[in-house]
């Protein structure tokens, strides 16, 4: 029983659940800012989220997000293109500060539709992300969007 007790008194250190969700409103907020705590070394992605709850809103967010990334190109619609400065950190430490203008659509499921802004390996540890918006289209001010920080569960761990 001591030993129990002991156990729960010990603090908790649990890594972040993942898919983690920060919500943004374009032309409010200027960058949003979140810490992860990773216990797997592997492939994440930052990705924005265009969520709907009805079939105008979903046609809507259509068509800011334009068609599939692998093809938009092709197909002259990569929908609406905001860029963000993406900076990763840990602890003082500056891993990565990129400027990235994403375009199209790489997934969507019942109630959004998914574009990717960054993928990057990074070991387990504590990880601080700043995702700032750098350029704004008009069609965006005001949209409620979401940014997601997660990796593909079907994916396996890199090696060290």
């Amino acid at each position: 029983m001591c030993v129990w007790l002991f156990l729960l008194m010990l603090p908790a250190s649990a890594a972040t659940q993942l898919p983690f969700y920060v919500s943004v409103k374009f032309g409010a907020d200027k960058a949003v800012e979140f810490s992860v705590d990773l216990t797997r070394n592997r492939y994440y992605q930052v990705e924005l989220m265009f969520p709907f709850e009805n079939q105008e809103q979903r046609v809507a967010a259509r068509k800011l997000v334009g068609e599939p990334t692998r093809i938009c190109k092709e197909l002259k619609d990569c929908g609406v293109a905001p860029s963000f400065l993406i900076t990763v950190r840990q602890g003082t430490h500056v891993l990565l500060r990129e400027e990235r203008t994403p375009g199209g659509t790489n997934g969507f499921s019942a109630n959004a539709f998914y574009r990717e802004i960054l993928k990057t390996s990074l070991k387990p540890g504590q990880y601080d992300i700043r995702v700032e918006v750098t350029y704004l289209p008009a069609e965006l001010i005001d949209y409620n969007a979401m940014i997601q920080f997660t990796t593909d569960p079907r994916s396996s761990d890199l090696e060290n």
